[in-house]
């Protein structure tokens, strides 16, 4: 037994030196093999009907290059990325997927599919000197798989994270019930607890002619209706109210909150 030999600690893992050859090629393809890797992670997973790629690159590359970065940076040291450091680049994805209904088995597939194609990558690029750099590589991806599988799981199971989608749910319940003047209107309003404005100025949106069908369709509706809620409930739970689904819908918008012509730029961001 050779009792030189460094044997990394239970919080490192081997190191790859800058200058290796292979992780040069990796460093040079950054921006080709982060698009190449979501294109297969996408193509992985048994749509109920066709999706195309490009709905998810403008949203998920920009985070996989920066995991990339990052990364690239911790394995010279030989260091484990932590939780936080991981979080950065997985949790928005996995929220964003969450909000648009993906199912959570759908991303286990992606993230596995993604990591199969890199280390595809990795092996052709190698040559025979690349023995350590390919072992210490494959070290780092399975712990880094790890971390991301957990993280994305409590996304899913963050009782938080889903009490705002169900809040959210009786926000809608109740914008409906005013439109239809709901003498229970005044009661839900403060069983989910806000307080109603004595007038609201109503806005009518619909982005499509017809609703949403195919499964691109709806995942571009679901994705509007996340947006809208960015829009929405960015000055608090209760000064929007809206039934919009992402497809169409009514918003009442408070009248001291809303400035003259604010509704056409606020449509202007929903529909982009």
């Amino acid at each position: 037994m050779d009792h030189n030999r460094h044997v990394p600690s239970p919080r490192q893992l081997p190191p790859i030196p800058a200058d290796a050859p292979l992780r040069k090629v990796i460093e040079d393809r950054i921006d080709e093999i982060a698009t190449t890797l979501l294109h297969e992670a996408v193509q992985s997973i048994e749509w109920p009907a066709f999706v195309p790629i490009e709905h998810f690159d403008g949203e998920v590359t920009p985070h996989i290059i920066g995991g990339f970065l990052h990364g690239l940076d911790l394995v010279t040291e030989g260091r484990r990325m932590s939780r936080a450091e991981a979080a950065a680049f997985v949790l928005p994805v996995a929220e964003r997927h969450a909000e648009d209904g993906i199912p959570l088995p759908f991303l286990f597939t992606a993230l596995h599919a993604g990591i199969r194609k890199l280390w595809e990558i990795v092996l052709e690029s190698a040559t025979e000197g690349d023995a350590e750099t390919i072992a210490a590589l494959g070290m780092h991806l399975a712990d880094l798989t790890g971390t991301i599988s957990v993280l994305m799981t409590e996304v899913y199971q963050d009782s938080d994270f889903a009490l705002r989608a169900t809040t959210r749910h009786e926000l809608s319940a109740l914008c409906a019930g005013l439109i239809d003047g709901s003498t229970g209107s005044e009661a839900m309003a403060k069983q989910v607890g806000i307080k109603l404005s004595d007038r609201y100025d109503v806005l009518v949106i619909r982005v499509d002619a017809d609703e949403p069908r195919t499964t691109h369709e709806i995942l571009a509706a679901r994705r509007r209706l996340r947006l809208a809620n960015q829009v929405f409930y960015g000055r608090g739970a209760g000064d929007v109210l809206n039934t919009f689904d992402g497809h169409a819908g009514v918003v009442l918008l408070p009248t001291p909150v809303v400035e003259q012509h604010d509704e056409s730029a606020m449509t202007a961001h929903l529909v982009r």
